[in-house]
Order: C-alpha cells, then structure tokens, then sequence
C-alpha cells in the first residue's frame, strides 16, 4: 500500500461526525480532525518536526488498530534477517508498491498434469474447451434471442 494510500483512507471521515462537527460545533473524543491525522502522517514521512503531538497520538493509535498489520510485521521479520547495524530509519521516497493481485488459476494446474494420469471423475475426462463452450453458450443465448426478434420484426415491416 502506497503512502498516499495511506493517507487518504486515514483522511476519510465518518458523515456523521463531520456533521456534528459542523452544525453542533461538537469535536469527537480524540480532539483532532481526520485531516490533521493525514498531515501529521505525511509530517513524519517526510521527517518534518510534528506541531500537534494528539495529532501524532492519534495516528500511532490509528496505526497501531491497523489490521493485517501484526501479520505482515512478523511474516518479514521471519523471512528477513535482522540487521543490527542498519538502525536509522528509512522512509519511502513515492511510498512503497503495492502488492500484485493474486492470479487465479484457470482451467486445470500444472498439479493435475503431474498426477500421473490419475482421472477421478466423469469432469476429468472432459477437455477444458468443453466446460468454457458451456459457459459461453449460455451466455449467447440472450443475444441470439435479441438478434432473431429484431430479424422478425425486420422481415415484417416489409409486409405492411
């Protein structure tokens, strides 16, 4: 997830907290704008000295309620070995890139290749093209009905 990412979902703010705010003057329990959360986070990437310390306080406490988080901590601290020496802290110059899309397999995998040749059922036996012909013409039939009624009706407008 990219920075700016980052600081626009922490940007986004409950409706009715911005209307309370506006019409009744009433601030929520934190004392700090959604806004002022969002700039204080592009404050400390950019290593800018913080002006609003409940600012800071809130976005670690966004931050830290972030989920996923504590999982994606420990699967790279598990894959990664720490360095002691490489102690200074490294922002993201245009924020980091974002994970690809997982690709789902279509068709059969490579693990049913492998298998040896070993057909369980009546669909195994069946070739790819058969399952997605299936599809596909169930899929046509709509537009076929569309393409035959403006047929007729074109045919018919020759008789009147």
């Amino acid at each position: 997830m990219t920075l700016n990412e980052v600081k626009l979902i922490l940007a986004i703010e409950d409706p009715r907290a911005q209307e309370a705010r506006r019409v009744y003057g009433i601030e929520d329990e934190s004392g700090v704008s959604r806004e002022e959360i969002a700039e204080c986070l592009m404050d400390v990437s950019e290593r800018r000295s913080i002006g609003n310390r409940i600012a800071l306080r809130e976005l670690w406490r966004e931050l830290g309620n972030w989920p996923g988080l504590l999982e994606e901590e420990e699967s790279v601290a598990a894959t990664t070995p720490r360095d002691e020496s490489a102690q200074e802290f490294q922002a993201p110059v245009g924020g980091e890139l974002a994970k690809p899309a997982a690709n789902p397999k279509v068709g059969r995998g490579l693990e049913d290749d492998l298998s040896g040749g070993a057909q369980t059922s009546l669909t195994d036996l069946l070739p790819d093209w058969m399952g997605y012909g299936v599809l596909y013409s169930f899929s046509i039939v709509p537009i076929i009905i569309t393409v035959v009624a403006i047929a007729i009706l074109w045919v018919n407008s020759f008789s009147g």
